[in-house]
């Protein structure tokens, strides 16, 4: 139960961010912060293998790259 409470708050931060980022073209850092804090403790409490948490990782990290 956990776990789902988890998605659904990062549900609502990347939801919060995507208004935010339309509204204004800013996105907090402490809502950053916040989407890379949470993501880490909802595969944990859902029981994400490293193979699959590595690939939601690779592909944060491609995106990041791409978007500089």
């Amino acid at each position: 139960m956990a776990g789902q409470y988890l998605i659904l708050v990062f549900v609502f931060f990347l939801a919060f961010a995507a208004i935010k980022d339309a509204m204004s073209f800013t996105i907090p850092n402490w809502l950053n912060a916040s989407i890379a804090l949470t993501f880490p403790l909802a595969a944990a409490f859902l029981g994400m293998g490293w193979m699959e948490f590595g690939l939601h990782l690779a592909v944060g990290a491609g995106a990041l790259v791409i978007g500089m």
